[in-house]
């Protein structure tokens, strides 16, 4: 294997590594205070609108 595709390899098992790794420890109650609150589908929180009251007139 060529040095190029070597570090290619290693990029991309260090990237997918670091997000499987994330993803297992989010599922642990204790897991959003190590890698912290990572968002997920079908568990997206509404925001609120903050309403900025009318100073003229």
């Amino acid at each position: 294997m060529g040095a190029i595709a070597y570090i290619i390899y290693l990029f991309v098992t260090a990237i997918a590594g670091s997000i499987l790794l994330a993803a297992i420890l989010n599922r642990f109650p204790f897991g959003k205070y190590i890698v912290g609150n990572v968002q997920t589908r079908g568990k997206s929180k509404k925001k609120e609108r903050l309403s900025i009251p009318n100073t003229i007139g």
